[in-house]
């Protein structure tokens, strides 16, 4: 018998089930959920989720893949009567090769809080599984340190820095079925009073060993510590966000940063799913071979902390920055949140605005243009920044002194001979005489004199 099928009959209910296999990255191997083809996708990818007998089926077929369950934005599951969400606590680094606990206490947390147990993949850790009606939050770290495994293994990072992490959300998880004890093979049902006590105990345990604690734990007691956004900022509406997104490289290490901080900053904790989405190719539609959703989340995680230290920084324009960098980005008007005009700011490639845009512009630019309304045109050409930075190279009538279309201008005192100068300049370009050795392209003229006609002798 595989030892799936000791995974509990509610998890097997699931229909959010999803194969992975390891990819190597450099030194690293990552569990990264794939397709029935093999083809990296996100953890959320409706086309590769599935029942537990076809992931069953699969990894019987095909000894790459493993099995793995999706998360989703919260798991519901009924335990006998009650209703809840699935919850993990991954204890990374608390089990030996051969099998021996890193602390009797683990065996006495799961006798106290029962709930099912199994080994992890790599064997130097276990899940622990259990319901809870507690809305589900994204990822948070306890973290301990060194284990008592680390002096005899050196080689094996995860000694030297044991954890637990706390799942509920936003990603998947590896299942291998192989139960630590045949006393913890059961899902139970977790009372939020007892879900508080463990978390004290585990945060108590951790700093004891040397370790600084809970990475986030004002999230986990439900606080909310964290500093506001800014009041009002610049936000794009779903749609115009996910259309930016996906003209942006999801591949750049360096770009991949700094959209987690942008959308950190403007977002808050909804922006994480945009993230992974962007994280993942999904957006893109070029899925990252390397994509896992605990890393991301951790990033994101990570760029929320910051969000107190590091309050000023990208914000949404340099996204849109971004994404008007690609060759194919679409002449399309970005919508935005939060009271902002969206038919103020125009993105895409550089055209001259219509008139009708430019009437609506000078319209919300005016408090009072509802009391005086006005339909009158201008005589203007308005550019945004964009269309400036991208008008074409001037054209010169003499070169480096005036241009083929614009305004020139001749200035200096009285007497210095500015209208003779002119003379000799309209002269050069009318008959294609020689004009201080710069080059000039003939043209017809035409002088206007708002000055006394008889100084024109003299000059």
């Amino acid at each position: 018998m595989s030892d799936l099928e000791n995974i509990p009959q509610e998890l097997q209910q699931s229909s959010t089930f999803l194969p992975w296999q390891y990819i190597e990255n450099g030194s690293k191997r990552r569990k990264v959920p794939v397709s029935e083809d093999g083809q990296p996708v996100a953890y959320n990818n409706e086309n590769a989720l599935m029942s537990f007998p076809e992931i069953q089926r699969i990894c019987a077929e095909n000894s790459d893949y493993s099995c793995g369950i999706s998360l989703l934005e919260g798991l519901e599951i009924q335990v006998d009567s009650e209703e809840g969400y699935l919850w993990c606590l991954d204890f990374d680094g608390f089990r030996s090769p051969e099998g021996k606990l890193s602390e009797p206490l683990l065996t006495r947390i799961f006798q106290a809080v029962p709930g099912y147990v199994e080994i992890s993949p790599s064997g130097t850790g276990f899940k622990y599984f259990f319901v809870s009606k507690r809305k589900p939050t994204n990822k948070l770290r306890i973290k301990f340190g060194a284990s008592c495994f680390s002096q005899d293994y050196p080689e094996i990072r995860k000694y030297q820095h044991s954890e637990i992490e706390v799942f509920s959300k936003g990603l998947f998880l590896a299942l291998t079925g192989a139960v630590l004890d045949p006393r913890f093979s059961t899902l139970k049902f977790v009372e939020d009073t007892q879900f508080n006590q463990l978390l004290e105990l585990l945060e108590k345990w951790a700093k004891k060993s040397g370790g600084p604690g809970n990475e986030i734990s004002s999230t986990i007691t439900q606080s909310t510590s964290r500093k506001k956004p800014p009041k009002n900022p610049k936000k794009l509406k779903e749609e115009s966000l996910e259309l930016v997104l996906s003209y942006i490289d999801n591949h750049d290490e360096q770009i991949w940063t700094d959209i987690s901080n942008a959308l950190a900053r403007v977002y808050q904790e909804s922006g994480q799913s945009y993230f992974l989405k962007f994280s993942s190719g999904e957006y893109s539609r070029k899925p990252y071979p390397n994509y896992d959703e605990g890393e991301c989340i951790a990033r994101y995680q990570r760029a929320l902390n910051e969000c107190e230290s590091k309050p000023e920084g990208y914000r949404i324009s340099y996204i849109e920055k971004l994404a008007m960098e690609h060759p194919k980005w679409p002449d399309h008007r970005l919508e935005y949140e939060d009271g902002l005009s969206p038919s103020s700011v125009i993105w895409g490639p550089p055209r001259l605005i219509t008139q009708s845009e430019f009437n609506e512009i000078t319209r919300s630019g005016y408090a009072d243009y509802e009391a005086n309304p006005t339909t009158e045109g201008t005589p203007y050409t308005f550019l945004t920044p964009n269309q400036l930075r991208n008008l074409p190279a001037t054209k010169w009538r003499i070169k480096g002194l005036f241009p083929d279309k614009g305004l020139g201008s001749i200035y200096g005192p009285p007497g210095s001979g500015k209208t003779f100068l002119a003379f000799q300049l309209t002269t050069a370009v009318a008959y294609g005489d020689p004009f201080m050795d710069i080059r000039r392209f003939n043209a017809p003229w035409y002088m206007l004199l708002l000055k006394a006609p008889e100084g024109l002798q003299k000059e």
